[in-house]
């Protein structure tokens, strides 16, 4: 199974690694991916296993929110959303448990070759994922969507000789982690970078939050507050979504077209969102719903 083969190769690796000089590994897990096929034994430890459920199940609300409206369409059809049923999302998770299961299973034992190797102690550790999965919320499966299961992910990053847990409730992002590993290694920083080291929450100088978090697909991007989440069409530089998080935190109701919230909509675009694109996005092929 490929997630437990990179694992093992990546073991395999550190096991037979000869050298003093200090490594850097990126190890890429490919799941877990539909069809959330794991093996059956990681299958057989959910059998029976009450698995989390959505917070939501309640389907987009597609008017007034432009060409975004498109993409959730789409994945709303991707996903089959008609069939997307409580036992359909029970079952789905439970396949989905498994496919993590395999790669916590995996890094069990890379960690277990750091050890045996007496690098653990010298060496740190992080762990993260590109996207998120739908699993149901929203009738929806699947990524691309602006939603918050789709867009956040697991950052675990554990300094070397490990130390007290703790769990940071701040605003990152993805560039945050590239910024992270030149501050360990004491490269600088990268120019013009937005990137920010996150190295302070891990020695105790706990560093500025961010006031804002941008997530960008397909020619949309949110951009996330302590509060708000604003969904833009980049290239129109429209608004489509604008979810008060503190009153619906599951993203149920978007409050563009409610009179008290378009002021707030309009002062995020003007403050965040079009200084910005000032600079326009830089996409590797064109969007297929912003033509």
């Amino acid at each position: 199974y490929i997630d437990a083969w990179h694992g093992d190769y990546a073991a395999r690796w550190f096991e037979r690694h000869d050298g003093d000089e200090p490594f850097f590994a990126f190890v890429g897990f490919p799941g877990p991916h539909d069809p959330w096929d794991a093996p059956a034994a990681a299958v057989d430890r959910y059998d029976g296993v009450d698995v989390s459920m959505p917070a939501s199940t309640k389907r987009p609300d597609r008017d007034g929110t432009g060409r975004y409206g498109g993409l959730l369409s789409a994945f709303l059809h991707l996903s089959d959303t008609d069939t997307v049923t409580d036992d359909a999302i029970r079952g789905m998770r439970r396949a989905y448990s498994a496919n993590v299961s395999v790669i916590d299973d995996a890094v069990g034992r890379i960690v277990a070759a750091l050890e045996q190797r007496g690098w653990l102690d010298d060496t740190w550790i992080i762990y993260t994922s590109d996207h998120g999965e739908m699993g149901g919320d929203h009738g929806l499966m699947s990524k691309c969507v602006l939603y918050a299961p789709a867009v956040r992910v697991p950052l675990i990053i554990r300094p070397p000789q490990g130390g007290a847990g703790r769990v940071v409730d701040a605003l990152v992002e993805h560039i945050d982690v590239p910024a992270t590993i030149r501050d360990i290694a004491a490269a600088p920083a990268v120019p013009e970078s937005e990137g920010r080291s996150l190295l302070g929450y891990a020695d105790g100088a706990d560093p500025d939050p961010r006031p804002l978090s941008v997530s960008e697909n397909w020619g949309f991007a949110a951009f996330e507050t302590d509060r708000f989440k604003l969904v833009v069409d980049e290239d129109a530089s429209e608004p489509c979504q604008l979810f008060d998080l503190d009153a619906d935190p599951n993203e149920d109701e978007n409050q563009l077209a409610v009179p008290a919230y378009k002021a707030i909509a309009e002062k995020l675009m003007e403050t965040t969102v079009r200084p910005f694109f000032a600079r326009p996005p830089a996409r590797p092929h064109p969007s297929i719903f912003t033509p």
